[in-house]
């Protein structure tokens, strides 16, 4: 176990970083909930030095305490155990510090976060942007046009510019529109085709490459529809207020949502618009700035722009509610057709507007 001076060294260094390189989020299909004293939390995000986890109201932990957890870590099917400290509290969750973790525990960390890291990297695969909101790189005066693009580099279509150099390092511009962030460095062409560069990016700073995490993250979210995004129920409907027009939300996640259309009430592709919306379920709302970035027969598909990390973690904290809300109904569908029994309660309905 580590010693209380090594400790009280290890959390003052938690407490001035705020948050660990490390760190990682349980994925979005395997949460994770910690029991810390008598009561289970849901996890925001972990490394070896510690863990934030949602706040219960009822359930009140005092900064400053130490208390006993124990935690499952899914990917590597382990349990960790020990204690933990209370160093920060904000509007939705604890910042807690290990406190005499065995090294042994802290292996399974290691593990874990390494598992989530190579999940993660599996998903950041490369992605093209889309064609109603291209990115352009800008390289030695040059703009060009991306193809597609991951952490690791692009793939810039050559048009009719044929003067850079394969092996040549240059310095870039890379706008990322979904995320309103620009990445700057050094690329070196790797390869040359007749229609394209194959770009990759030398010495990015983790700054950067967190930049284009997000924004593969939010077209995977626009392209693959439901990616860390769920509907609210049909009983306990959401909607979004657009003044001076209220659209019912067809579902929802920390980067954008979509809304289903309503006759004469009509939003502009590409254009930016402040919103309020109440997630009922957890009795909390957020507001902010929204783009529409697609518009489809029935939807208008929407990004968040700038949205506040407090209100990110309220829309984490309803999308696990509501993940955890459908495992009870199924279950309880599930019970009722072992039993034999079917009732219309249990016939699933579609969901949105008729």
């Amino acid at each position: 176990m580590f010693s209380k001076k090594k400790n009280d060294l290890l959390i003052e260094s938690i407490e001035e970083d705020g948050r660990s390189f490390f760190r990682v989020e349980p994925s979005g299909k395997e949460p994770i909930d910690a029991s810390v004293g008598r009561h289970r939390y849901p996890v925001v995000d972990i490394s070896a030095e510690g863990m934030r986890i949602y706040r219960n109201n009822d359930r009140e932990l005092e900064i400053g305490e130490e208390y006993p957890f124990n935690m499952p870590l899914p990917l590597v099917n382990e349990v960790i155990s020990g204690m933990i400290r209370v160093i920060d509290i904000s509007h939705m969750s604890y910042q807690c510090a290990f406190i005499e973790l065995s090294l042994e525990e802290i292996e399974k960390i290691h593990q874990f976060i390494l598992e989530r890291q190579k999940e993660e990297r599996r998903a950041f695969s490369r992605v093209a942007p889309s064609h109603k909101a291209p990115i352009k790189l800008s390289i030695e005066g040059h703009v060009l046009q991306i193809r597609d693009m991951g952490s690791g580099g692009v793939a810039a279509y050559r048009g009719k510019e044929k003067g850079l150099e394969i092996k040549k390092e240059y310095p870039f511009k890379l706008p990322l529109p979904l995320i309103d962030e620009l990445i700057t460095g050094t690329i070196m062409i790797v390869d040359i085709s007749d229609k394209t560069y194959q770009c990759a990016f030398i010495g990015l700073a983790r700054t950067e490459t967190d930049k284009i995490h997000r924004y593969i993250l939010e077209m995977q979210k626009e392209e693959g529809g439901a990616y860390f995004r769920i509907k609210p129920s049909r009983k306990d409907p959401v909607q979004v207020f657009v003044e001076p027009h209220t659209f019912l939300v067809k579902d929802v996640g920390a980067g954008g949502m979509a809304v289903y259309k309503d006759a004469g009430k009509n939003m502009e592709f590409n254009k930016e618009y402040p919103f309020k919306m109440a997630l009922s379920l957890i009795e909390e709302e957020i507001s902010g700035i929204m783009r529409i970035v697609n518009i489809s027969e029935n939807t208008y598909h929407c990004a968040f722009i700038d949205l506040t990390r407090e209100h990110k973690e309220k829309i984490h904290f309803f999308v696990l509610e509501r993940q955890k809300e459908e495992l009870r109904v199924k279950k309880r569908t599930s019970s009722v057709f072992k039993s034999g029994v079917l009732t219309a309660q249990t016939i699933p309905i579609p969901e949105g507007p008729s």
